[in-house]
């Protein structure tokens, strides 16, 4: 006999993926910014899940949020900068994102996954095409319309999200999905056409990567494909084991393979153009003058000013914006909230995490933790830590790792 109740909340989760377009569509967000508003569409996605999963807001999970989501609501009372426009949208981005995988994960609805996955790669795929023309006029076209936002002129930028311009925040949310692309063209069982689906999926979100100057997120994805493929099917032992051996050869290759180094940045910045290039000019620096150069010393700078506030207070943080870094989302949490509000904000993620890892099957949990590592490599590196990135981890990932794409 058919359960009505689940019926019915399956048709409930249909509101997920309508949340989640409103929320992520580039052309939406030009063309009517009125809609895009996170907060209304987070708490609509928790409001939902009263409906389809009620059993999330007695989750360990959810209970961790509300405890990070007063310490920020707490820290914006008390006059922190850092919170601000974060007050409310931290803890719901958290909220919002844990009820869906929760749903997804217990419910394992096939049908409303599939409508999510396409609804998000449908978008990520018209953003390519108004990227790529905006690209011919101007190669540095994402970078320049974010410092715009970053600057305040919300008007223009609106102006560039018509044409289908990618947000430059939901390029960092990319490489969690490399992984179960490669899942899936890598498997016998799966699919003619959801091979070709994940070869074009793959293809899509490396040449938007690239088009658009974010190269933290470029690099990760280039991470992610290679240990995608060594990973050995079926056997996390192995696949650990050649992990190991790879390493090993590595490190020696890293110390003393100089020429073989220099060849390969060389070869590597005379292919490459734009902010990817001027990255890899800097390592080819400071492998000549043995000190960090450009970026590199930048970041280090912005990473070591939010390590020093928080050793200014470690316990709840300092409320002096100008001290954080402002350029890794785990660094300056740490800063701004000290550990009172960040151990709680990463036991969010390890949670989740662990939840996620117990619905999916053995073949996938190897992929899961490459995009594990890439998420993590992502919060310590970039101060990243919105909707898109958190849904793409949270959500997409476990999704697309649990679809059924196989022949039967």
């Amino acid at each position: 006999m058919i359960d009505n109740k689940r019926i019915k909340s399956s048709r409930f989760a249909l509101f997920y993926t309508f949340f989640v377009i409103l929320g992520t569509f580039t052309l939406i967000h030009g063309w009517f910014p009125q809609l895009h508003r996170l907060v209304f569409l987070c708490f609509g996605i928790v409001a939902i899940t009263v409906l389809t999963a009620p059993k999330f807001f007695l989750s360990k999970e959810f209970i961790m949020i509300m405890i990070y989501s007063g310490v920020v609501y707490m820290n914006f009372l008390m006059g922190d900068k850092f919170t601000e426009g974060k007050e409310v949208l931290d803890g719901l981005t958290l909220a919002s994102c844990g009820a869906m995988a929760f749903y997804y994960a217990k419910s394992d609805d096939q049908k409303h996954k599939i409508q999510l996955f396409w609804a998000s790669f449908i978008i990520i795929l018209i953003d390519l095409i108004g990227t790529l023309i905006l690209y011919i006029i101007n190669p540095e076209i994402v970078r320049f319309v974010q410092s715009m936002a970053n600057g305040g002129d919300n008007t223009s930028t609106l102006e560039f999200y018509k044409y289908g311009l990618v947000e430059y925040d939901m390029l960092h949310g990319f490489p969690v999905l490399i992984p179960p692309l490669i899942m899936w063209i890598r498997d016998d069982k799966t699919k003619r056409i959801w091979k070709i689906i994940g070869y074009l999926c793959l293809g899509i979100l490396v040449i938007l990567l690239y088009i658009g100057d974010a190269t933290t997120p470029f690099l990760l994805s280039l991470i992610a494909i290679v240990f995608s493929f060594l990973i050995v099917k079926n056997s996390h032992k192995r696949s650990v084991r050649r992990l190991l051996v790879i390493g090993a050869v590595a490190v020696p290759i890293l110390m003393f393979g100089d020429s073989l180094i220099n060849g390969t940045l060389d070869v590597a910045y005379n292919v490459t153009d734009g902010e990817l290039q001027k990255k890899i000019d800097d390592f080819r620096q400071m492998r000549k003058s043995g000190e960090m150069e450009g970026d590199v010393d930048v970041r280090y700078n912005l990473y070591e000013s939010s390590v020093d506030a928080f050793w200014g207070s470690p316990l709840i943080g300092t409320n002096d914006l100008d001290s954080l870094g402002g350029h890794s989302a785990f660094f300056d949490r740490l800063g701004a909230f000290g550990l009172l509000g960040t151990i709680p904000w990463v036991l969010v993620f390890v949670w989740l995490t662990r939840f996620n890892y117990k619905f999916l099957p053995h073949k996938a949990r190897d992929y899961y933790l490459v995009g594990v590592f890439c998420f993590a490599a992502l919060l310590l590196l970039k101060n990243m830590s919105y909707f898109y990135t958190w849904y793409t981890f949270v959500v997409l990932l476990p999704c697309m790792l649990t679809l059924n794409v196989e022949n039967k």
